[in-house]
């Protein structure tokens, strides 16, 4: 059972402070990357990541690493600063709800130091078309929403496309999408801890 996860996101919500051992906003700046104290989730959307992760695994306390502003913007030095610190902070798994157009070997890197330290990494990625960062490294386990998934504890294995496994697409609304299927598989993994992941969820 995983008991402490990182999220890279946008933040957390008050009413969800409990679940929340550290936190830490990552801003940055014309000098590089500031470490501040997180603000409330400008944009919902980590909140909602936190929302379906909790409804699966009720007993992890979460790790937050804030990365969005308000208008839903961040950077790969931003990202890089935020792997880098969960792993400091002894987290058993990475939940990245995100999507980078661009390759980066230090963005790699970073995700490479996660796996090295035995850290999960679990990322967004659109099912088909071009692929996105961090999930199409191979240190990272890629996710996508898939509609057959119809439960949120439902996923798939897939054998084609950008990801590796599917899930349940929504979330607390109005999101949904690939990134809620990856909080939603996050949820899953970190309850079962692969025992394996329940045969009657695999469609």
């Amino acid at each position: 059972m995983y008991k402490r996860i990182g999220v890279v996101d946008s933040g957390f919500a008050r009413h969800q402070q409990a679940w929340v051992f550290t936190s830490q906003r990552f801003v940055l700046t014309s000098v590089g990357v500031s470490r501040q104290a997180c603000i409330t989730d400008p944009t919902g959307h980590g909140s909602a990541i936190l929302d379906v992760i909790h409804s699966h695994q009720h007993h992890s306390r979460f790790a937050i690493a804030q990365v969005f502003d308000e208008r839903g913007r961040t950077s790969v030095k931003q990202v890089i600063a935020a792997i880098d610190w969960l792993i400091e902070q002894h987290v058993e798994l990475i939940n990245l709800s995100l999507g980078l157009r661009h390759h980066n070997e230090e963005l790699q890197a970073a995700c490479q130091r996660a796996k090295n330290k035995g850290i999960l990494l679990m990322a967004s990625s659109p099912a088909m078309g071009e692929p996105v960062y961090p999930a199409a490294y191979p240190e990272v386990i890629s996710i996508t929403g898939d509609g057959r998934c119809k439960k949120p504890d439902q996923y798939t294995h897939l054998t084609q496309g950008n990801a590796k496994f599917g899930a349940y697409v929504q979330g607390p609304a109005p999101h949904a999408g690939a990134s809620m299927a990856c909080a939603h598989f996050v949820g899953i993994w970190a309850r079962n801890t692969l025992e394996p992941l329940s045969k009657e969820a695999l469609l």
